[in-house]
């Protein structure tokens, strides 16, 4: 009786490749800072080859980028989903975004002009010694 393991399809295992790599390089990235990340580091915790990653990517810059364009795309999706079961527009949540982002800079800036520092919530006086 001979047990052989079904083929996967070629694209799945080269997308599932590319994404532990992707993967890898974000993990190591939040632990141990851009430029302390090593490929050998890389290619160790995505459990791939040193050929595999320059099969897929010119370098770790390039899987850098490709990991964040990556996580972006996905997150555009989670959002404009989420705008879809609202009702809302993805552009008009995002001008609100901007529009909430934009008052947080212009408070930081009221808050440092009278002298306070801003705390958790509320920004407390500073009074000089």
């Amino acid at each position: 009786m001979s047990s052989t393991r079904p083929e996967l399809p070629r694209e799945f295992v080269a997308s599932h490749k590319r994404r532990r790599m992707m993967s890898a390089i974000a993990e190591l990235t939040a632990e141990q800072g851009y430029e302390a990340t090593k490929i050998a580091d890389i290619v160790r915790q995505a459990a791939v080859a040193r050929k595999t990653l320059y099969d897929n990517f010119d370098g770790k810059e390039d899987l850098f980028l490709s990991a964040i364009d990556s996580t972006m795309t996905e997150m555009r999706v989670v959002v404009e989903e989420a705008c879809a079961h609202d009702g809302a527009d993805f552009e008009d949540s995002v001008g609100a975004v901007r529009v909430r982002r934009a008052q947080r800079v212009e408070h930081a800036v009221s808050y440092e002009r009278a002298g306070c520092e801003r705390t958790t919530h509320r920004p407390t006086r500073v009074v000089p010694q």
